[in-house]
């Protein structure tokens, strides 16, 4: 296990963002560490990574972190999310 990822600035507060919101926030907002990029081309065989969050909410923060390791050519096998949330919806009045 290492970390393959580095914030590349700042982003804000996601709480009460909705998920395009969040999509928006987080757009740009990592990439491949150097030394990362380095081990890799010196690796000289293919390396494939299972990208882990914490806890997935809408996906926003996995889908950054994938463009940011396809973008550093890092082939992903796989994503894994120790929690996730469920959307809420509106409570509906019993019928009748």
């Amino acid at each position: 296990v290492t970390r393959l990822l580095r914030p590349t600035g700042r982003v804000a507060d996601q709480a009460g963002l909705d998920a395009a919101a969040r999509q928006a926030n987080l757009a740009g907002s990592m990439a491949l560490r150097g030394e990362v990029q380095r081990a890799l081309a010196r690796a000289g065989k293919p390396v494939r990574v299972v990208l882990c969050d914490d806890v997935v909410t809408t996906g926003a923060t996995v889908a950054e972190g994938q463009r940011a390791l396809r973008d550093g050519g890092v082939p992903i096998l796989g994503i894994a999310g120790i929690a996730a949330t469920t959307k809420r919806l509106p409570i509906c009045p019993p019928p009748g």
